[in-house]
This record gives structure tokens, C-alpha cells and sequence, in this order.
């Protein structure tokens, strides 16, 4: 990584991180089993999230991008290169004694552009509540954690079975932000985001396709 590199990434990270932290704050948490959206697949579905999964990673391989799968995390990806930033920290919830468990890992494309992954862990017996609360306050989340932001779209969707929830949001100073919350049960919730200071993202797509829960 070159001293421009190195520069740029910093204070892109630190914002990514701030970002999420806020928006994982504003979770609805209600006492109960985390219901995960996935249901059973066919192996008709399985082989085309297999095709994807491996058309975006040669994408992102011709740009130089590299396959990230950290021991014990639970998820495959492609990231900008080698060099990923991790964070683990701990979040208290309101009223209770228990606290989050989050795992970040980011990862720098450009001065411009930058990625990143937050694996969210649940304290067991506790659970999500309804979904669309939730990404509701998601959204709120991402807007709230960057002064002077805007929610230029947000939308739930679903990702190989899961529920999720697809945010756009301009941040000050022209930058904007990609992000795609992922609920996938047993007590963990995925965040992917990218921070760009291009109104087109360059890589968020593939990015987000070259993504699996193992």
C-alpha cells in the first residue's frame, strides 16, 4: 500500500466505522429467537448463486481483487486486496445486560473508495423485530451516523433467500455510501458497505455478489 494509499484510507474507515456503529444501534432487539428469512433451496437455485458468486469474483480478480474468507467468520468474499483492517468491539443494549459482539473488516480499493464487512453477533435468546421496523431504523441508523447525510434511496429486498435491506446515502463533502444489511438467523446479521467519493459506485455490485454465508 502506497503513503497516498495509506492517507486516504484512514479517515474513510473511520467514517465507515462510525456509520455502521450508529446504524447497528438503532436495532429493534425484542426477547425471543432470531427468525432467519432463508428457506430451503433447490439445487437449481443453489448452482446459479454458485454461477454469480464466481462471475462477480472473476470480475473483481481481473481488477486485482482478492478472496477474503477469515477463520471462523462464517462468510467468502472478494476485497479490494490483501491488506483488510479488523475491528472487534462491544455495544451495549439498551435495558439489557448482554451486549453486541461485532467483528469489522475493511479494505481499500482507491483514495477514493473503500469496503467493508461488519459481522453482527446476537446474545443468545434475544432476537430482531419485525423486519421492516428494522430496516427502518437501519435507515435512520446510516442518516444519523453522518451529519449532513441524506438517504438517497432505501429499499428491503432479499439476497439468496435472506431478507436485507439496500441503502443509498449521500454523505457531506460529495462522498456517498452503498450499504446492504443481510439477516441471516442463529444470532448474526451482516453489514456490507462501500464508501466512494464517485456518484457511481465502481464496485459495489460485484462486491456485494461475490458475498457468501458458509
Amino acid at each position: 500500500m502506497n503513503s497516498n494509499t495509506k492517507k486516504g484510507f484512514i479517515p474513510v474507515v473511520v467514517v465507515l466505522i462510525v456509520l455502521v456503529v450508529v446504524a447497528i444501534g438503532a436495532f429493534g432487539i425484542v426477547g425471543g429467537k432470531l427468525v432467519s428469512s432463508k428457506k430451503a433451496q433447490d439445487q437449481e437455485v443453489k448452482d446459479q448463486n454458485a454461477k454469480q458468486v464466481e462471475q462477480a469474483g472473476s470480475r473483481l480478480a481481473a481488477k486485482g481483487w482478492k478472496k477474503f474468507e477469515p477463520t471462523g467468520a462464517g462468510f467468502r468474499v472478494m476485497m479490494p486486496n490483501a491488506n483488510v483492517e479488523k475491528k472487534e468491539q462491544t455495544q451495549d443494549i439498551p435495558g439489557k445486560k448482554e451486549k453486541l459482539n461485532m467483528v469489522i473488516y475493511a479494505s481499500v480499493s482507491s483514495i477514493k473508495e473503500a469496503y467493508l464487512i461488519e459481522a453482527v453477533d446476537y446474545p443468545k435468546g434475544m432476537a430482531l423485530g419485525d423486519t421492516d421496523v428494522v430496516l427502518k431504523q437501519m435507515s435512520d441508523g446510516l442518516v444519523s451516523g453522518i451529519p449532513g447525510s441524506s438517504v438517497v434511496s432505501s429499499q428491503k429486498g432479499t439476497f439468496r433467500g435472506y431478507t436485507t435491506g439496500e441503502y443509498v446515502i449521500k454523505g457531506p463533502n460529495g462522498a456517498y455510501f452503498r450499504a446492504r444489511l443481510i439477516l441471516v438467523g442463529k444470532g448474526r446479521v451482516y453489514v456490507l458497505m462501500e464508501a466512494s467519493m464517485d456518484k457511481e459506485s465502481l464496485g459495489f455490485a460485484d462486491f456485494a455478489q461475490s458475498f457468501e454465508v458458509l
